[in-house]
């Protein structure tokens, strides 16, 4: 998988994402999974409500 590292910055700036809660490579997997399943509901939302301003 490729990444944009302004997807984990923002991940990590703007949610404070720090650190993992949970171990073992496959649950941080799932758990990283979920925080960037957050950060794509919150970005189409985002788009969704600028589409919405102009009606």
């Amino acid at each position: 998988m490729k990444f944009k590292e302004s997807a984990f910055g923002h991940i990590k700036g703007n949610r404070s994402f720090r650190r993992f809660s949970l171990w073992g490579l496959d649950k941080v997997h799932v758990e990283f999974g979920i925080v960037a399943l957050a950060h794509n509901i919150l970005k189409v939302a985002g788009i969704c409500q600028l589409l919405s301003w102009g009606k």
